[in-house]
């Protein structure tokens, strides 16, 4: 049996976190893995295996949890900004660094940069905590995207040995992979609660092998393997219909986009100088292993020789989990001016 920790109670708090007004706390850092393993003859006491040297098993298990935040750093419009009001927001400056001219105090808004609005971002200081935040020092926003690991593992394993010629032994193995991944699942997006994703990569896996003793110098093992592996991940943040309603109530109109979308999220945003909105999944990737081998041994004076052979078949489905609700960028000299191309629907592309 074995335990071993970590906790951010022994950790000391970041630069970054340290940088901001008011300072960030200390992120939270939880891990834990322990397990232990058993083993021994099988036998039952004036009935079977009385001499405990037939039967055999071996069981482990480990387990793994960790819950773990990092400081992320993202761009992000400020409260006036997001309210359509540019005349504190420079547009251009000169060569010297100074701002030379600002933007329009109001502008229209289009339906769909109003849904992203109400969706997505808070509008003022105590709005849903869930949306993106304002942010603490001009455009920066420093926050804590988390990351939660549960890791579970078991391997039973059964030996036998029928008599000096024939043996055989079986092992089974099961494991889970439950996670959490505030920045989604392979994009590092640096917004929490946005492109959050939920996943699984479970496992399992079944080998039998039996060793044939023809002669004290012919051996053959002969084994079966099974395998299986999956990637489960499911969009939990605002990136989906269920949790950004008033986008979904705009893309998910028949004839919107050219082309019938299959993932149930809002579209990718990008920015030139913003922190863009991006996401991957729902995503499945499921993998099944078959094997059949079989191996030869020949010992011929001083030689030994080895042949035999396998058979492998191997099935793979996974789904195109990329952006098929469609991506829209926008760029500008500055975060201002891209943000006023947000809204006023002037993508680039």
């Amino acid at each position: 049996i074995y335990e071993f920790f970590r906790n951010d109670a022994l950790d000391a708090n970041s630069w970054l976190n340290k940088s901001t007004s008011p300072i960030v706390p200390r992120a939270p850092f939880r891990y834990n893995d322990f397990g232990g393993t058993f083993g021994g003859p099988i036998f039952i006491p004036n009935h079977y295996n009385t001499e405990r040297n037939k039967t055999f098993f071996f069981f482990s298990e480990e387990v793994r949890r960790v819950n773990e935040s990092d400081p992320a750093l993202a761009l992000v419009p400020t409260q006036l900004e997001r309210q359509g009001n540019f005349s504190q927001s420079c547009f251009a400056y000169d060569a010297n660094g100074n701002c030379t001219t600002y933007g329009p105090s109001s502008t229209a808004i289009t339906p769909a940069a109003a849904a992203y609005l109400k969706d997505i971002y808070q509008l003022a200081p105590g709005d849903n905590p869930k949306k993106i935040p304002l942010p603490q020092i001009g455009n920066n926003l420093v926050s804590d995207t988390h990351n939660t690991f549960n890791y579970r593992q078991e391997i039973i394993r059964v030996d036998h040995s029928f008599n000096q010629k024939l043996s055989v032994f079986g092992r089974y193995m099961n494991d889970n992979i439950p996670t959490i991944e505030d920045g989604g699942l392979s994009d590092g997006n640096p917004y929490p609660n946005v492109t959050t994703t939920s996943t699984n990569s479970p496992g399992r896996s079944v080998i039998v092998t039996a060793t044939m003793t023809f002669t004290p110098t012919f051996l053959n093992d002969v084994s079966y393997a099974y395998s299986y592996g999956a990637v489960i991940s499911r969009n939990i943040g605002l990136l989906t219909y269920a949790n950004s309603p008033d986008i979904a109530a705009i893309y998910s109109q028949p004839g919107i986009l050219p082309y019938a979308t299959t993932l149930n999220r809002i579209p990718n945003i990008g920015f030139s100088n913003e922190s863009g909105i991006y996401g991957f999944g729902d995503y499945n990737d499921f993998n099944r292993n078959h094997s059949i081998m079989d191996n030869l041994t020949k010992v011929w004076r001083t030689h030994t020789f080895k042949f035999g052979g396998q058979y492998h078949t191997y099935q793979k489905h996974e789904n195109a989990a990329g952006p098929n609700t469609g991506s829209f960028s926008f760029s500008g000299d500055t975060l201002g001016s891209e943000w006023l191309n947000f809204f006023t629907g002037n993508p680039d592309s």
